[in-house]
């Protein structure tokens, strides 16, 4: 069984750092130390096994009302196919500083299927960029 967590104390600094560095290249050139940065000014989730283990990581962008954008979230590869992704995106989209946002934003380059799940829909002629919106807001 797998839990999620926000608490960035928890979060394995040279998984998540090896994932955007090398990975999504968003922090390629950056020292260690920006990850820091990254992690206390997002709300950021973990996904871990019950052994403590993470396997996923997501983040989250936002004012908790009007906005958020949603960025950088993983599986790692031994895990997935495993459902943790929905998993995942259930638990971000419950969060209380998420749940009643107007609209979160997204860009992917193939989890179209994944994020269409969850009500998000592209728009733009890349078709990179998702946005959800909140019904009851």
């Amino acid at each position: 069984m797998i839990t999620f967590s926000t608490d960035i104390s928890r979060i394995d600094r040279e998984l998540v750092y090896q994932f955007l560095s090398e990975e999504t290249g968003r922090l390629k050139g950056q020292p260690p130390l920006a990850l820091d940065v990254v992690l206390t000014k997002s709300l950021c989730f973990g996904g871990y096994l019950p052994g403590g283990e993470q396997v996923a990581f997501a983040r989250a962008i936002t004012d908790t009302i009007t906005f958020a954008y949603l960025c950088d979230l993983f599986v790692v590869k031994d895990h997935r196919g495993e459902g943790i992704s929905k998993l995942l995106m259930q638990a971000i989209l419950a969060h209380p500083d998420l749940k009643n946002v107007q609209s979160i934003g997204l860009a992917t380059p193939d989890a179209h299927e994944l994020y269409s799940q969850f009500g998000f829909v592209r728009v733009d002629p890349s078709e990179r960029l998702m946005i959800r919106f909140n019904k009851n807001s």
